[in-house]
């Protein structure tokens, strides 16, 4: 089976037969435009005449070797002669006259363009043939992989962080500020939760919880920081819920459970975790 690689090389080969044939008249543009005619730019107007001459073999050649539909010969930005490559096709007339053809600014003018032309097709190709070899290099090493992973990770962060929070069970677009209410004596007596420093997230935690709460518990939170971490979850504190309701969200949309339960069992076990370290 012939790879993208074969046809390019066959299509090279083609025009490189057909261009060894014409190159008789000296160098000229060549190059197969959308609609399948073969361009041939002169750059002078002894060329356009040394190729009018032969422009039945020319035409003909065009055909068995490129397949094309039509011919063109263009000089000095305009079309000299076009028709069907086949027998029997119709010349048109030539759209400049013989004063502009001999006008050095409109051959320097063709000159550029054609130049232009040619170099945009090398270039072009060259960044193709350079992105497909990055890309095969990166599919081998694994590269490619990752930065996908990545890209996927930073998505569903975003979508996780424009989502409404879970609070208590409870599904809300705006966290409320706690009501100030009078301590008892039995809140009064209870230990202070101590200030931590901003509760965050591992890079692309999204790839590293699971549906067992506790172990997903602890390879979020930082061994070092567990203790603070605990006591702010168990305080219920605002960041406190913003973070496991971040967490809660990633476990939902990966196992499709719903959110409010997967927060409560996640609350609950930060609880149970909580009070292991609470001396006896």
């Amino acid at each position: 089976m012939l790879t993208n690689e074969d046809f390019s090389k066959l299509e090279r080969s083609r025009f490189s037969r057909f261009a060894d044939d014409i190159l008789q008249v000296g160098k000229v543009g060549l190059y197969r435009d959308a609609d399948n005619q073969i361009q041939i730019h002169c750059f002078d107007l002894e060329q356009v005449n040394e190729l009018m001459v032969r422009l039945e073999h020319i035409r003909r050649m065009a055909f068995l070797v490129l397949g094309g539909d039509r011919l063109l010969i263009c000089f000095a930005k305009a079309v000299h002669w076009q028709g069907s490559t086949l027998e029997g096709g119709l010349e048109s007339e030539s759209s400049f006259d013989e004063d502009e053809l001999e006008s050095p600014a409109m051959a320097t003018a063709t000159i550029d363009q054609t130049v232009d032309q040619v170099i945009d097709q090398e270039v072009d190709k060259a960044v193709n043939e350079a992105i497909d070899q990055a890309l095969s290099q990166r599919m081998k090493d694994g590269s490619l992989e990752q930065r996908v992973r990545e890209r996927v990770g930073a998505r569903i962060t975003t979508f996780i962080n424009t989502q409404p929070q879970v609070q208590n069970g409870a599904t809300t677009a705006v966290a409320e500020p706690p009501v100030s209410e009078p301590e008892s004596d039995t809140e009064a007596s209870k230990p202070k939760a101590r200030k931590s420093s901003k509760m965050k997230l591992p890079k692309n935690f999204e790839f590293q919880v699971i549906n067992r709460y506790r172990i997903c518990l602890e390879r979020l939170i930082p061994e070092k920081d567990r203790s603070e971490y605990l006591d702010e979850i168990a305080a219920q504190s605002d960041q406190a819920q913003a973070w496991l309701t971040k967490v809660a969200q990633a476990i939902a949309l990966k196992y499709k459970k719903e959110e409010a339960k997967v927060y409560n069992g996640l609350l609950t076990e930060a609880q149970k975790m909580h009070k292991s370290l609470q001396p006896a």
